[in-house]
């Protein structure tokens, strides 16, 4: 049972008298016949106040353990890139993204980091780099602080409704049939195939590069999109993967 206990700590000056010193000493136990956590007060009823914090914390799962929230944010970044599931080339994209966050906020304790310091880091990116851009910094920012909530680091995640520039698209026009002409026409030869994927199919370029035959229904003249090309890294293999989302999976009518 948590409880509160007393204790005469004594220590001796430069002149060898011995001074005492009454501190109240909080005990706890983070689940049963686990080790016993203290803390220590100067008064007795600072101690009981903060028992009854931590009973309450413990009894609702908000509770974290204060040594492990001063994990430096770097090291938790670190974890959560080297932790993911990822297609070839995700983790460089993750860890470039990433860097903005480490050069901000470092070696600073993970549980310091308030929702307001995360909006001023992505107040601060919008001078250089694009709102998409920060849109994917702030993903990979937020998987970091869940990360430090699966690992019992911090019970909240900052990252969560910060406010995040707009994103502009602009209009799509489609290429007119003479325009798609005018550029086979200037194409070389071996390019020319691209043109036409481009126009007729929309693929994105990955999956217009990971396209072959066998995907291609001649009889109902439909092409299926399951997979993509991946280029070669200098820690991975080029080859064949899945496309970006499952969403990204479908079937294209495809003219003659």
């Amino acid at each position: 049972m948590p409880h509160v206990k007393k204790r005469v700590k004594t220590r001796e000056r430069q002149d060898r008298t011995t001074v005492s010193t009454t501190v109240y000493q909080a005990v706890w136990r983070e689940y049963a016949n686990g080790a016993d956590r203290t803390k220590e007060f100067r008064r007795k009823g600072d101690a009981e106040r903060f028992l009854v914090d931590v009973q309450h914390r413990l009894m609702t799962g908000a509770y974290t353990d204060p040594v492990l929230g001063r994990t430096p944010f770097r090291g938790v970044a670190e974890r959560y890139l080297s932790l993911g599931v990822w297609k070839p080339k995700s983790p460089q994209t993750a860890t470039e993204k990433l860097r903005y966050a480490i050069d901000k906020f470092g070696d600073r304790p993970i549980a310091s980091i308030r929702k307001g310091d995360v909006q001023a880091l992505i107040s601060e990116l919008g001078d250089v780099l694009a709102p998409s851009t920060i849109r994917i910094v702030r993903q990979h920012v937020g998987a970091t602080f869940t990360r430090a909530i699966d690992d019992t680091l911090i019970v909240a995640n900052p990252a969560v409704s910060v406010r995040l520039p707009r994103v502009e698209t602009p209009s799509v026009v489609p290429l007119t049939a003479e325009q798609v002409q005018l550029l086979l026409d200037a194409a070389d030869p071996w390019y020319r195939v691209a043109i036409v994927i481009g126009a007729g199919l929309g693929l994105r370029s990955s999956e217009a590069a990971g396209l072959t035959v066998n995907r291609i229904d001649f009889l109902r003249r439909t092409t299926r999109v399951d997979r993509q090309w991946q280029q070669a890294t200098q820690k991975t293999a080029g080859g064949f993967t899945s496309t970006k989302t499952r969403a990204s999976n479908r079937v294209i009518p495809t003219s003659q």
